[in-house]
């Protein structure tokens, strides 16, 4: 129990880093990091207690650097609200305005605020940023700007102006040719894998937010030949080595009921199982078919938070077709290959965490723990890259699968008797890395989704 209160605390401990009030980011979460490092050292978990330790060394630094930007949003405070619309104070700008972007990722506030800033090069950056260039040359040359930007930098500084750059040039190498695309190609190497590793993006959806995790290219063991009495279209195996040649960014959860809502306000989608006017959930102690059950209703407890269910097959694609058409970036579905590489993270175990079953509950939600019922995305811990819930809360659809013999990324395709899901439901036993669900039948509660972005 001390175990799980100590990985509780350390998935606090980013919220309150982060939170929404930029202006006093830091004391909760040191106390909270400090109860996490005794909690860790009270079971002697070293691995835990390294992570709290380390988080501890990152927040003393993050604390230095809140205290010397007192000043800086004292001076924008009058207008607390659009602090970026405030030009009187140049250089106030254009410090918060950097900490915003390369430290918290508020690219939409910073970029306003570094706009009206006194740093030449930063208001450079910013105003090319906020011409929001579609051209993969624009592209490049933003990102070589931020690569150029990181080498002034330090610290969280420098990751953040590292991981922009990153992004930028993934985003443009697509598009390039000759020795430009060489070029891009370099310079994105040459970020390392700091930028890929820590690298976050949040994207915009019209009022909600979204987060991903950066993915870099990699092989893995793909499936698995353990023996089990699933049907055959769900075998697992062959066990066989499988290529991820682009990088690509993951969604850090699973879509959430917010967000789904936020997208079918602006495009009054109407799912299946809205259409049906049925959906399979669980009432009264058993899984059975509840008229007039959908998305928005699958459970009185459900907020917002909780992963967005009873998704079928054109609620997913309508999502990702409005949100690429929203953010101006590729939205999709992983491929099957994509999550089970996501979901390892470097991993050869039978779950991230390893194969004793037993810790399956401090990271995943199973019919074990639910309660029969999905949970607020985040709440256990993430696997080796940042990925929250990738064994159960709600099974996760995939772009296309793969098949049993494919020893590379699957591409093209995406009709529906090729769907897959991955990751398991609160409704099942705990899932594990390779698990796979194919042909499911529709309108059920604990089928949601996560995104790909690139």
């Amino acid at each position: 129990m001390v175990r799980i209160v100590a990985a509780q605390l350390m998935l606090i401990v980013p919220v309150c880093v982060l939170g929404q009030d930029s202006r006093k980011p830091v004391p909760d979460a040191a106390r909270l990091s400090s109860k996490a490092e005794e909690a860790a050292g009270a079971v002697r978990d070293a691995t835990l207690l390294a992570e709290a330790r380390e988080r501890s060394k990152e927040l003393q630094g993050l604390k230095r650097e809140a205290d010397r930007l007192k000043g800086q949003f004292r001076s924008l405070e009058a207008n607390a609200e659009d602090p970026g619309a405030n030009a009187e104070d140049p250089g106030a700008n254009a410090t918060v305005g950097k900490f915003l972007c390369l430290v918290r990722g508020e690219w939409e506030k910073g970029l306003l605020m570094l706009a009206k800033g006194s740093d030449d090069n930063l208001k450079r950056l910013a105003e090319q940023e906020l011409a929001k260039p579609t051209e993969a040359v624009r592209q490049a040359a933003l990102g070589e700007d931020w690569a150029a930007q990181a080498t002034k930098e330090s610290g969280k500084y420098k990751e953040g102006a590292k991981a922009r750059a990153a992004e930028w040039l993934e985003r443009a190498i697509p598009g390039l040719t000759g020795l430009v695309r060489v070029s891009a190609q370099r310079t994105l190497a040459s970020l390392g894998t700091t930028a890929g590793a820590k690298g976050q993006l949040t994207l915009d959806l019209g009022g909600v937010r979204m987060g991903f995790v950066y993915i870099k290219p990699g092989g893995f063991i793909m499936g698995s030949d353990e023996e089990n009495d699933l049907p055959i279209h769900d075998k697992e195996g062959p066990a066989r080595r499988v290529e991820i040649g682009t990088a690509f960014r993951m969604g850090k959860y699973e879509v959430t009921r917010g967000q789904f809502a936020a997208f079918v306000a602006a495009t009054k989608h109407v799912t299946e199982a809205e259409k049906a006017g049925w959906g399979f959930g669980h009432r009264d102690g058993k899984w059975q078919e509840i008229p007039g059950l959908n998305w928005r209703n699958i459970d009185p407890a459900h907020t917002d938070e909780h992963p967005a269910g009873c998704i079928g097959w054109e609620g997913r694609n309508a999502f990702c077709k409005w949100a690429s058409a929203v953010t101006k970036r590729s939205i999709r579905l992983p491929t099957e290959a994509e999550w089970e590489y996501a979901c390892r993270a470097g991993t050869a175990t039978k779950w991230h965490f390893g194969d004793d079953v037993s810790l399956f509950g401090e990271y995943g939600w199973s019919n074990r723990n639910s309660g029969w019922q999905s949970h607020p995305v985040g709440q256990k811990r993430p696997n080796g890259w940042g990925l929250h819930d990738m064994y159960g809360n709600v099974w996760e659809w995939c772009w296309i699968w793969t098949g049993s013999g494919e020893a590379k990324e699957p591409t093209g395709g995406q009709g529906r008797e090729r769907a897959c899901m991955r990751g398991g439901g609160w409704l099942d036993g705990p899932a594990y890395s390779a698990r796979r669900y194919t042909k499911p039948p529709p309108n059920r509660a604990h089928i949601g989704f996560r995104v790909v972005a690139r």
